[in-house]
C-alpha cells in the first residue's frame, strides 16, 4: 500500500496511457485476424458445399484443404471446447 501512496499520479496517468496504447495496437491486430479467421471458415465452408454439390471435384487436395480451414481456423479463433480448469487446492 505504501508504494501506491507514494507514486507521482502524473506518472501513474502516463504510464497508464502508455499502456492504453500498446493494448489498442494489438486488440486491432486482433481484429484483422479475426476477419481473416472468418474469411478461411467462409472459404472452406464454400469449398465443402461445392464439393457436395458437384461444382467442383472432389480431390484429395481440394478436400483436405476445406477441412484444414475449417478445423485450424476454428482452433485458433477458439470455437473449440476448452480444457477444464483445476480448481485451487482449498
Amino acid at each position: 500500500m505504501d508504494e501506491i501512496a507514494h507514486v507521482d499520479p502524473h506518472v501513474e496517468i502516463e504510464r497508464l496511457e502508455a499502456r492504453i496504447e500498446e493494448l489498442a495496437a494489438k486488440l486491432e491486430s486482433c481484429r484483422k485476424f479475426v476477419l481473416a479467421a472468418r474469411l478461411a471458415i467462409a472459404l472452406g465452408g464454400v469449398m465443402l458445399l461445392a464439393g457436395v454439390f458437384g461444382l467442383i471435384r472432389f480431390e484429395l487436395m481440394s478436400l483436405s484443404t476445406a477441412f484444414a480451414a475449417l478445423l485450424a481456423v476454428s482452433w485458433c479463433t477458439g470455437r473449440t471446447p476448452a480444457p477444464p480448469r483445476r480448481r485451487p487446492p482449498s
